[in-house]
């Protein structure tokens, strides 16, 4: 799925860029808070992510976070408290892995 996952093609880069950019700003004259996640995946997923594609990623949206006070990111990519039994497939939570991810998410909206 990684393999899959990778893009040679960055002729969108820039437009998606700029798309994300442009709803943070609707955020932000709307007074509304963005919170950004990079989901947790299984080891033999992370293992085989394109490690230039996943650096540019993490860079643009520290870049984004960095510069926009209404919007935070939180990476559980490799989060430790995700374990086998909390994944369908290497890059899908099953029920009790997003039912663990919607609580840590709960907790850091509501703190």
């Amino acid at each position: 799925a990684a393999k899959r996952h990778t893009k040679s093609d960055k002729s969108y880069y820039n437009k998606n860029i700029e798309i994300v950019k442009n709803f943070v700003e609707y955020a932000h004259a709307n007074n509304i808070e963005i919170l950004f996640f990079t989901s947790p995946a299984f080891h033999t997923y992370t293992e085989n992510l394109d490690d230039q594609q996943l650096e540019i990623t993490l860079k643009t949206i520290k870049e984004i976070t960095n510069q926009n006070e209404n919007c935070s990111y939180y990476n559980f990519l490799e989060d430790s408290d995700f374990n086998s039994t909390d994944f369908r497939d290497a890059d899908h939570l099953n029920q009790s892995g997003a039912r663990k991810l919607s609580n840590k998410l709960n907790l850091i909206l509501h703190n």
